[in-house]
């Protein structure tokens, strides 16, 4: 049987959550607080040097668009995602990494971060300090359809990807 988007997301939070030592979430906690502007931005420029070997290149560009309201460097741009790309599915976006990494960061870390896929052009955007849509009804990325390249699409491509949720708290 196929892994549920909920288990799906599950299982990917606790591979992220199992590389963290013991007390390192309250390490990160000390040294990077929620709403301080440094915060998001060590955070992004971490992710760009970080993260490109697995999603592509990236870019930190400065956005008003976080919970401060205010000009930083923390928002993260992947050019081409290389997981979306590969993958091809819109469910396995939202659930292998858009919704457990956001739980991450928000949950483990306590630092906000909104993950924004663009399923147009196989971008995505990561900004931190922003707090997630709380449910997926609210959430744009959880009303895609299926690609058309998709071996289980939905027959109907105006309804979401079957493999989303729609009603969960994110």
């Amino acid at each position: 049987r196929s892994k549920s988007s909920a288990e799906q997301s599950m299982q990917s939070l606790n591979v992220m959550t199992s590389m963290v030592p013991p007390g390192g979430d309250e390490a990160f906690r000390k040294l990077f607080p929620n709403n301080k502007v440094y915060s998001y931005e060590t955070n992004a420029k971490i992710t760009q040097q970080v993260f490109s070997w697995l999603v592509g290149p990236i870019s930190v560009e400065r956005s008003e668009e976080n919970d401060l309201g205010v000009p930083m460097n923390s928002l993260v741009k992947i050019h081409k995602c290389r997981w979306l790309q590969e993958s091809g599915c819109v469910g396995m976006c939202c659930s292998m990494c858009k919704k457990p990494t956001q739980a991450f960061f928000g949950d483990v870390f306590g630092l906000p971060l909104t993950i924004r896929p663009n399923y147009k052009d196989m971008s995505c955007e990561f900004h931190f300090g922003l707090t997630p849509p709380a449910i997926a009804h609210e959430d744009p990325a959880y009303e895609q359809p299926c690609f058309s390249s998709c071996k289980t699409a939905n027959q109907d491509a105006s309804k979401p990807c079957h493999k989303l949720p729609t009603t969960v708290k994110l």
